[in-house]
């Protein structure tokens, strides 16, 4: 289970400019949560990556953007008996962690880093 989290989280990481993804997400005009950010919505992505990053709601007067984990259906094929277990209960539609990125942040860099590893360490308490 750890290490499913441990490589979403790596893999996530590694998405060039994905701080600009998040931004460009909360400032769009049509904004609507459950929008997916990371990966894109193919079935090779979603098995390499497990896992995926979608929208909640665009806070304009505090500049948060809150994202949603949530497990990708093809991550049962590599997933252990945790992650299988909890969509079983949950479906890929529950969510996993969910944290606040600050559209505002000096360094939004680290402010994403920052997210994926909350998130990360979410799911793996969520998941045992």
């Amino acid at each position: 289970m750890a290490s499913f989290i441990n490589n979403w989280a790596k893999k996530t990481l590694e998405v060039k400019n994905l701080h600009q993804k998040f931004t460009a997400v909360a400032q769009a005009i049509t904004h609507q949560p459950g929008r997916r950010v990371v990966p894109t919505n193919t079935p090779t992505k979603n098995e390499e990556f497990g896992s995926r990053i979608d929208t909640g709601p665009y806070n304009a007067e505090a500049k948060e953007l809150t994202i949603f984990l949530q497990v990708n259906r093809e991550a049962e094929k590599k997933a252990g008996d945790a992650v299988k277990d909890w969509v079983k209960k949950n479906t890929t539609h529950g969510i996993l962690a969910t944290e606040k990125f600050n559209v505002a942040a000096e360094d939004p860099v680290a402010e994403t880093e920052r997210c994926v590893l909350s998130m990360a360490d979410q799911a793996k308490e969520k998941l045992g």
